[in-house]
């Protein structure tokens, strides 16, 4: 065993980089881009996944029976002027939770592709009961989930993006 003074040092040099650096559970998020693409996923429907998939202030919804993909419907939208600044704010949004989780959660979480990282990625999960995040949620889905804005095929911007592709479960 080491005696205590030897311990020391080493914990003094831990607790200052924590200092330094800051310390949370959650990652922090990259900050807002235009030509990053978010995702954000919703599984707190018993049957549906609603995913939002934002670039720039176009939108596009995938709804689709869960779990499956099956009954697929997509919507498309631009970002409205009194929602742009919230909409950038949950995008680089600190998650309140990270892995492992329980079974069956967490239903909320943002994905985040950078344009200029092929393979890398960012990630944010929310707790279910986060009322916050239960809010932003059915905002989302009361502005962009409406029939006026179905839409049949996806913007070239997703089918041209394996990672887009790939979180729709294309």
């Amino acid at each position: 065993m080491m005696p205590r003074k030897a311990l020391v040092p080493g914990v003094l040099l831990l607790l200052g980089l924590v200092i330094l650096l800051g310390y949370s559970g959650t990652p922090k998020a990259e900050p807002w881009s235009e030509t990053t693409t978010y995702f954000f996923s919703d599984r707190s429907d018993q049957e549906l996944e609603y995913i939002y998939a934002i670039r720039d202030r176009e939108v596009v919804v995938q709804v689709a029976d869960f779990p499956g993909y099956s009954g697929r419907k997509w919507y498309s939208a631009q970002v409205p002027d009194k929602l742009l600044k919230q909409v950038k704010s949950w995008e680089t949004r600190r998650g309140d939770i990270t892995p492992p989780f329980e079974p069956h959660g967490p239903w909320y979480c943002r994905i985040e592709f950078a344009a200029a990282k092929e393979r890398e990625r960012g990630e944010a999960w929310f707790r279910n009961d986060n009322k916050a995040v239960e809010s932003w949620f059915e905002l989302l889905r009361s502005t962009f989930v409406t029939g006026s804005l179905s839409i049949t095929r996806l913007p070239r911007w997703i089918e041209e993006d394996e990672r887009c592709t790939r979180m729709l479960g294309l």
